[in-house]
């Protein structure tokens, strides 16, 4: 192989190499933010394994949010995986345009009767919602500037685990969807919870 073609295929290897250390090194950043911001908005620490950009969508590996009030329920949420859809022209709007979100493997564990655990998540959520950080925003700002609407959420292979007086039982809830939501993350998630809690007082 000519000496000047080679000196290309490495020229070539090492921005491969370079760029690849970047998207690793920007998505290892914003899963800890993630992780961060989850935490503070849920009132309890959150952990996620693996955070995946794409041009076309982004997946979030094993999110877990932890019970730190009970040693023998270590977790009150856990997803298997995320992926959301959009386009890359739509994440540049007000709001922000997201095309579908697909949550797999949800599993919430109900501690007591009322599900003390996750209505503390809520209850954080809402007050996170209500008393926002405060901000200074420009006059042509939103004032939702975290809005987004996604045309469908989807979630499948849904357990609630059930923790009654040292007893556990498992329940299987069938396929939730939602359709064109529009609002902010937090708001979304609450939706996404009591949608749960009316599947777990039917049984």
């Amino acid at each position: 192989m000519p000496t000047n073609k080679r000196h290309w295929i490495w020229i070539l290897v090492g921005l491969c190499l370079g760029l690849w250390a970047i998207k690793e090194g920007a998505e290892l950043v914003a899963r800890q933010q993630l992780e961060e911001s989850l935490s503070l908005t849920v009132g309890s620490n959150t952990t996620i394994d693996k955070l995946n950009f794409g041009a076309y969508q982004t997946q979030v590996h094993r999110v877990s949010v932890l019970q730190e009030q009970s040693i023998e329920i270590p977790e009150s949420i856990a997803i298997r995986n995320i992926v959301v859809h959009y386009r890359p022209q739509s994440l540049t709007q007000t709001p922000i345009v997201l095309d579908d979100v697909l949550i797999t493997g949800l599993t919430v564990h109900w501690d007591g009767l009322t599900g003390n655990n996750i209505q503390r998540i809520v209850q954080s959520i809402e007050e996170h919602t209500a008393h926002p950080k405060r901000q200074r925003f420009r006059k042509n700002q939103p004032k939702e500037p975290n809005a987004v609407t996604v045309g469908m959420i989807e979630v499948e292979d849904i357990e609630i685990v059930l923790h009654i007086a040292g007893f556990s039982k498992g329940i299987q809830i069938p396929k939730l969807i939602l359709k064109d939501i529009t609002g902010n993350r937090e708001s979304i998630a609450v939706q996404i919870l009591k949608q749960l809690e009316h599947h777990i007082k039917e049984h």
